[in-house]
């Protein structure tokens, strides 16, 4: 297998507290105890932590760059320990430069805590969500904040369930082919922009990097203008994301070019450091590329399942030109 690289590697993102704050805490239901004077202070990494090994004296590993949650367990430990046990594991989290800590289930705070959230300027949070659900929608957020992201210059679209990335010098036709798919029942993600997201489950998914919902789903068709496909298809021929699973470069069919004749040689185009398929689509007056798409997206889903219709060719063939062979 040979790859087709097209882009670099993934970059770290920050999310600055203030900003978890500001956009979550309604619905995360945080309230400010102390530390505003770290608000300031970044999140690099969706991952949690519980301290509860730190508070009972292990310290030979502690994430730092993780928030810190503080859940039934950590506080019903914290009321078990004197004032003075109480005031030096509070030092001990507080100074540690984590970028926040968020005590669950309401619970109340110990006094220490919230004197050592001011001192060290470490942002202290209450909320009254359970741990387990309060976890799930922050690291959720986080995942979504974080995530690596890219913009490409293409079209996105859903063929029968397969996300195709549509990539080629401007004019070459991508718009002119998500509007033909569109036509025949298919879906657009995304038109000219395609903002890309690499997920850390490793899925690589594209969206249009338009906030405003009301042209987001335009396609520009040279010679005619904007088209509204939402207004002149309706809700099912538009999607807001899509896992990106194919790349297909559409250019212009000149002599001596290099492309698959049979399909057994699979390259990949790389996205963020996450590998897709990439095909390499040769143009040419008269030629049905929509067709060619859909075929494209179906033996996708014949790849999935084990079925490869190269090499069930290729094998064939061998098998043929052997018996031939072994005939007297």
């Amino acid at each position: 297998m040979r790859k087709n690289s097209k882009t670099g590697g993934l970059k770290e993102r920050i999310l600055k507290v203030a900003d978890l704050y500001r956009e979550k805490g309604e619905e995360l239901l945080l309230k400010l105890l102390s530390g505003e004077g770290g608000l300031e202070r970044g999140i690099t990494t969706y991952d949690l932590h519980r301290p509860g090994l730190l508070f009972a004296g292990f310290r030979e590993y502690f994430p730092q760059e993780r928030v810190q949650i503080l859940g039934k367990s950590e506080i019903a430990f914290l009321s078990t320990r004197s004032d003075r046990s109480q005031r030096r594991i509070a030092r001990e989290l507080m100074s540690k430069g984590v970028p926040a800590v968020i005590v669950t289930n309401g619970r109340e705070v110990p006094s220490a805590f919230i004197e050592f959230g001011n001192r060290f300027n470490t942002p202290l949070f209450v909320t009254s969500l359970k741990t387990t659900n309060f976890s799930r929608k922050l690291t959720g957020y986080l995942m979504e904040k974080l995530a690596p992201t890219m913009t490409v210059h293409g079209t996105l679209v859903d063929v029968f369930g397969v996300g195709l990335l549509l990539t080629g010098k401007s004019g070459i036709g991508k718009s002119e082919c998500a509007l033909d798919l569109i036509q025949r029942g298919h879906v657009l993600v995304a038109d000219d922009v395609v903002k890309l997201v690499h997920y850390p489950e490793g899925t690589l998914r594209g969206s249009s990097p338009t906030e405003d919902p009301h042209i987001r789903h335009f396609i520009e068709i040279r010679g005619v203008g904007l088209v509204d496909v939402f207004s002149l298809y309706g809700i099912q021929a538009v999607r807001e994301d899509k896992q990106v699973e194919v790349h297909v470069e559409l250019v212009e069919w000149t002599k001596g070019l290099d492309y698959e004749r049979i399909g057994i040689d699979e390259k990949f185009s790389d996205f963020l450091g996450v590998k897709i398929p990439y095909l390499l689509l040769p143009l040419n007056p008269g030629k049905n590329i929509a067709t060619i798409l859909e075929v494209i997206a179906m033996s996708y889903h014949l790849k999935l399942k084990g079925f490869s219709q190269a090499n069930i060719f290729e094998n064939t063939l061998l098998e043929k030109l052997r018996q031939g062979k072994d005939e007297p």
